[in-house]
């Protein structure tokens, strides 16, 4: 029997959209109503707005025992509580093996990715559906080592996957290849990439713009990838700068440089910020550990102020358990705050990660693979 709603529409959308997705997925079985107002673009959208408020820090930490990665949550305002989220990639870890894959996290969808199979998948954790992007058609046999980059463009509402690497027969040149998720089909090539890409970089997406850290031991660069315009543009370093020895962050809609090269016995912390008259340097002071290596940092807006969270190993016992501590730096306190240890595998990376709604079914799949909603 068709429900009969009681309370207005209007009501109902605002009651909704602050709605977990796990609950919304048991309401689209109780009306067409229901089914389709959380399918609806406008709401996914206003869904989102929200569900940014409830940003959540997702760890993905590597299981010595089990020799296998496993995911889980920590939120902002209850820094003690995990919430094991690994039973929602049980759709990609039952079809291939993500041992040697690259990850990267983009407004709650997930991008699998392997340099040498070239298996690029999408994922989206909160309504468990996994897409396989078609493979990349092209004139040589194998594509090799390459980098790719995953990003949103907010312009034109549209996710994008990049995929650079070197010209076999020409090192000093690259070739590029993009697939718009919702619209292609199949990948395109384009012209003008830089050369100096090596897979498995740090990168960062920030208002439609990838930034990806890039280059040698003598030289670092950041290269910036324009979502919209589809093009590429090299950005120098500041003088003296030091290379393999930073993180790329969001801060204030600007890209950050966290050396974390500087952080020796709670010394202070170099940040640099991309300004419009370039590289502005400001200081973090005291880290709270004195010897501990940080192994990731990220920024995270949370309640209007901005925080910097830095993962630091603490050490490693005789029977091979790792501690980390998750440290929390208030930007414009000038604070920290320590928020918790975190005892086991070897962390391998950290992401902010909101829940999300963006449907995956438009997303063209490859004939050869399947997917699990």
């Amino acid at each position: 029997m068709e429900y009969s709603m009681s309370i207005p529409e209007e009501i109902l959308f605002d009651i909704f959209s602050w709605l977990p997705v796990k609950s919304l997925m048991r309401f689209r079985c109780i009306s067409q109503y229901f089914n389709s107002l959380v399918c609806e673009p406008y709401f996914v959208d206003i869904h989102q707005c929200h569900s940014r408020i409830r940003t959540k820090l997702l760890v993905r930490q590597w299981d010595l025992v089990g020799k296998r990665n496993f995911y889980y949550t920590i939120e902002q305002n209850a820094s003690h509580r995990r919430v094991h989220i690994e039973d929602y990639f049980d759709g990609l870890t039952n079809v291939i093996d993500l041992k040697g894959y690259f990850v990267e996290c983009v407004n709650g969808l997930f991008c699998f990715w392997s340099c040498i199979s070239q298996v690029v998948v999408i994922c989206n954790p909160s309504t468990r559906q996994v897409r396989f992007l078609p493979c990349i058609k092209h004139e040589y046999d194998g594509l090799g080592h390459g980098q790719f980059l995953f990003g949103y463009e907010p312009k034109d509402e549209v996710y994008k996957v990049v995929f650079v690497k070197r010209d076999e027969h020409d090192i000093s040149a690259a070739r590029c290849w993009i697939f718009s998720l919702g619209i292609d089909e199949s990948w395109k090539e384009i012209d003008r990439a830089p050369c100096c890409f090596y897979y498995g970089q740090e990168c960062v997406c920030i208002k439609g713009v990838i930034y990806v850290s890039s280059g040698n031991s003598q030289e670092q660069n950041i290269i910036a990838f324009d979502l919209k315009g589809e093009s590429f543009r090299i950005i120098a370093l500041w003088k003296d700068a030091l290379p393999y020895y930073f993180n790329l962050i969001e801060m204030e809609g600007k890209l950050g440089i966290v050396e974390n090269n500087t952080m020796i016995n709670g010394e202070t912390i170099n940040l640099w910020m991309l300004g419009n008259i370039g590289w502005e340097r400001h200081v973090i002071i005291g880290f709270p550990m004195e010897g501990c290596p940080i192994v990731h940092c990220l920024s995270q807006t949370y309640g209007g102020k901005i925080n910097i969270i830095f993962i630091a190993k603490v050490n490693q016992s005789c029977d091979d358990t790792l501690s980390y501590l998750l440290c929390c730096y208030d930007f414009s306190r000038k604070s920290w705050t320590r928020r918790e240890i975190i005892n086991g595998g070897w962390i391998q990376h950290i992401y902010r990660w909101v829940e999300t709604l963006f449907p995956l079914k438009h997303i063209c799949i490859d004939a050869d693979s399947t997917s699990r909603v």
